[in-house]
């Protein structure tokens, strides 16, 4: 997912430089960053998942 959301990041940005850094058409745009943003804010969400569900799987120590 964290790959995909870069590349369709990274696509957006290059059309963002073909036309100089100005002006952008928005539906256009808005395709294409919309699900590249929900892309990468879904991978880190699930690495912290992975680490909350993590934690809570590890059996508490004891202290003597």
């Amino acid at each position: 997912m964290m790959l995909a959301g870069a590349v369709l990041l990274g696509k957006a940005v290059w059309g963002w430089e073909a036309v100089g850094f100005g002006e952008l058409d928005p539906p256009v745009t808005m395709r294409q960053a919309i699900p590249a943003v929900i892309l990468l804010v879904m991978a880190i969400q699930t690495v912290f998942a992975s680490f909350f569900l993590s934690i809570l799987s590890t059996e508490a120590r004891r202290w003597p």
